[in-house]
């Protein structure tokens, strides 16, 4: 079973290169617009969270109906007396795989805002002198790097996460374990589609505040 070797997320690579260039003219008057840099951030952030949201959502489902449909090719020889099991195990693979993919989703989301809206705090910060100009570019390294790591985290636990929604569908006399391969694999990949535009934008929002700062620093 193949499930998407290349998974496409059009949506948000597209709303991750709108949000860049608006970084990159953010960006353009720092010294003179800090204030206004940190509060644009959270204002431009937003549909880049939302495509998030939605691109997960598609493409996860996809990848759910894609494996319910290999598991109901290989159970399907079932006894009609088993054929009411059979259903109920893949809806409850559906059901755990869409909750995932929400919960999962949500997760992103917050992690995401959560690092702009310290990108916000810390810039605020340099305004109101309660925190000198220097640290500042540390200080978002810090957040970024932070958001990085969760981030990765949650990549890295998918296979494992995936082999959950599975259950007591997984039997010695069942070959499904390229099924459930394929299908953890896919969800990794799809994960690591979808946060790569997220750490890129933090990281050009690092080498922007770093480049600036440093030039007022002189």
């Amino acid at each position: 079973m193949k499930i998407f070797a290349v998974i496409t997320i059009i949506a948000l690579v597209g709303g991750s290169n709108a949000f860049l260039s608006e970084v990159s003219n953010l960006f353009h008057n720092l010294g003179q617009e800090l204030g206004a840099v940190g509060k644009d951030l959270v204002h431009v952030a937003e549909p880049v969270a939302n495509s998030l949201l939605q691109t997960l959502e598609k493409a996860g489902t996809q990848l759910l109906t894609t494996a319910a449909s290999d598991l109901l090719s290989h159970l399907g020889g079932a006894g009609k007396r088993d054929l009411g099991e059979v259903i109920s195990k893949i809806g409850s693979f559906v059901t755990k795989g869409e909750e995932y993919l929400k919960t999962t989703g949500t997760l992103l989301e917050g992690a995401f805002k959560g690092t702009i809206a310290k990108v916000h705090d810390e810039i605020n910060s340099v305004m109101t002198n309660a925190k000198p100009l220097e640290k500042l570019v540390d200080e978002v390294k810090a957040a970024v790097s932070g958001h990085n790591e969760f981030v990765n985290n949650l990549v890295s636990k998918a296979e494992e996460e995936a082999m959950k929604m599975f259950g007591d569908i997984m039997h010695p006399k069942r070959d499904l374990a390229e099924t459930a391969h394929t299908f953890g694999q896919g969800l990794k990949d799809l994960l690591q589609q979808v946060a790569a535009p997220l750490k890129s934008a933090l990281g050009d929002i690092v080498t922007k505040l770093e480049t600036n700062v440093l030039s007022l620093l002189g």
